[in-house]
C-alpha cells in the first residue's frame, strides 16, 4: 500500500516553498501544530497525522470542538487510529461569532505557549 502524497506550502516571511511528504523528513525537528474541528477535518488530516506518528515528528493536535459530539469525534479517531487530540477548545454550540471568538482565543494561547514552527490547517470552516 502507497502512502498518500500531499504538499505542504511553508512560509517564512516573504519566502515560500511548496514541499512533499517525502521531503518532510528533512525538515528534521520543526514543531508542527495540526488544528481541526469538524469530523470532515478529522478524516481530511488523518493522513498528515498518521505521517508525523510515522516519522515520529514533534507535533500535536489542537481539536476546536466545532463539531463538539465528543462520542462522534471519539469514534473517528479510533476509527482512522489517530492519537487523541492533545488539546481540545470544546467550542460548542453557539453562534459564528461566539464559535470563532472561543477559537480564537484558545488557538492564540495555546500557540504561545507551544510555538510551533508551522500551523497546519483545513481553512473551510469556522475553525
Amino acid at each position: 500500500m502507497r502512502s498518500a502524497q500531499y504538499d505542504i506550502r511553508i512560509t517564512k516571511g516573504e519566502r515560500s516553498e511548496a514541499i512533499s511528504s517525502r521531503s518532510l523528513e528533512a525538515y528534521g525537528k520543526m514543531k508542527i501544530s495540526i488544528i481541526l474541528g469538524t469530523r470532515p477535518e478529522i478524516i481530511k488530516m488523518s493522513s498528515i497525522i498518521n505521517e508525523c506518528e510515522r516519522l515520529r515528528l514533534d507535533y500535536f493536535v489542537l481539536h476546536t470542538g466545532q463539531h463538539y459530539s465528543y462520542n462522534m469525534d471519539r469514534t473517528f479517531f479510533q476509527q482512522l487510529k489517530l492519537p487523541q487530540a492533545k488539546y481540545n477548545l470544546e467550542a460548542g454550540s453557539g453562534s459564528h461569532a461566539e464559535q470563532t471568538g472561543k477559537m480564537l482565543m484558545g488557538v492564540e494561547r495555546i500557540l504561545q505557549e507551544e510555538k510551533p514552527d508551522v500551523v497546519l490547517l483545513e481553512g473551510d470552516t469556522n475553525t
